[in-house]
């Protein structure tokens, strides 16, 4: 299998049970009573810290309204995205495709969890869920072959579309139209 390293097409069962029992011990100190009361504590604090500025500051308040607009979370995400398609920055070039179809196919869905399944956002959404959810997915994609393994059959799928693509001025020029 042609896989410079960027997913490992192999099970590393050590380092996949720590990004799994790391994620139940974070859910087993929040479903403990004496946990989730700390977890509620220090939210109550998070918020106040982070709330009070509001009240007395308008721009402030302003300014963390439109920055929790949708949208915003749209032009995040295209920044993110550019951050990942540029090849040198984050990613070899030539691991570019790779890697967006290795974090679309598997690391996707279970990012997207902590927003749908929430809906509320407090501290423990971030520090419990999304850091749940992150390490257990990464633990997925990064130590086992699963992320390889999509990764490569979409690279397969799509290369008619790429090589189409790759014959046009601008776009032949983006790191994420090249393989090697």
């Amino acid at each position: 299998m042609n896989n410079p390293g960027l997913f490992q097409a192999r099970w590393n069962l050590g380092r996949l049970a720590v990004c799994n029992l790391l994620p139940l011990a974070l859910l087993g100190f929040w479903l403990w009573p004496t946990g989730q009361m700390l977890c509620v504590m220090f939210d109550e604090w998070l918020f106040h810290l982070l709330n009070s500025p509001l009240a007395t500051h308008p721009t402030w308040l302003h300014i963390w309204a439109v920055a929790s607009l949708r949208p915003l979370d749209a032009v995040v995400g295209v920044i993110l995205l550019s951050l990942l398609i540029r090849g040198d920055w984050v990613f070899k070039a030539a691991d570019v495709r790779r890697a967006f179809f290795g974090f679309v196919s598997i690391l996707a869905l279970l990012f997207m969890m902590p927003r749908l399944v929430a809906g509320a956002h407090w501290g423990q959404d971030d520090y419990i869920g999304g850091v749940l959810l992150a390490v257990w997915a990464l633990g997925w994609g990064y130590y086992t072959p699963y992320a390889a393994k999509a990764s490569d059959a979409l690279l397969r799928l799509t290369e008619p579309l790429f090589n189409l693509l790759g014959r046009m001025p601008f776009l032949s020029r983006l790191s994420v139209m090249r393989l090697s």
